[in-house]
């Protein structure tokens, strides 16, 4: 029996179809060395390249802007990762901390250890636009990458939500009395005859 003939790769459609561009990498000047952010940006195209992934030419910016968003949300990761569930960041964005040499990508210092709740957001915020908006992002030819972009995105997530969580706790426990603090209140008033309102409290703790 004949064989079947090979089917075209989803690849080849898109290459066809002039899906073969990607955003320019950043350049450093003679004697410099790129910082890290440029070098990590760089390294998320040439992931891009191994796996012959492209867009149109009028793709290009809207490619740009998610290659970007999760640079910008690797960056906010890369020495903090203890903060974050770092387990579930896929293999495929911690592969950079394993290039050695020339090729390292490291920073130059450690980052701040603080961290707003409210940067975080707004780097997940830029990954869920980045992948929402563009055409190209529900292409089978960008599904693995993609995926791998919303595993990055939901790590963000949950370290909004824990750090909310953490923020609502303390001001709840900063905001409930406390026996000592009736106690005084109870002696501040007692001069004058009148019922201390935080006995309640007192006798609820």
């Amino acid at each position: 029996a004949e064989r079947p003939a090979a089917q075209p790769s989803a690849s080849f459609f898109d290459r066809m179809q002039g899906a073969d561009h990607l955003p320019d990498r950043e350049t450093h000047d003679v004697g410099c060395t790129l910082t890290f952010d440029k070098a990590l940006y760089n390294w998320i195209i040439e992931l891009c390249r191994a796996d012959s992934l492209g867009v149109r030419s009028d793709e290009v910016a809207s490619c740009s802007r998610l290659l970007k968003a999760v640079r910008d949300a690797l960056q906010a990761i890369d020495g903090r990762e203890g903060a974050f569930r770092y387990a579930r960041v896929p293999a495929r964005w911690k592969e950079y901390t394993k290039l050695t040499g020339d090729q390292a990508i490291k920073r130059a210092k450690r980052p701040a250890k603080s961290l707003q709740w409210t940067r975080v957001q707004q780097l997940a915020d830029a990954i869920r636009a980045a992948i929402d908006r563009p055409a190209f992002t529900r292409q089978q030819l960008w599904s693995d990458f993609v995926g791998d972009c919303e595993e990055l995105y939901e790590v963000l997530r949950q370290k909004v939500e824990d750090m909310r969580g953490h923020a609502t706790a303390q001001a709840e426990r900063q905001a409930r009395p406390t026996v000592c603090g009736c106690a005084v209140l109870c002696r501040a008033v007692s001069h004058r005859a009148v019922p201390c309102r935080a006995s309640l409290c007192c006798r609820a703790v």
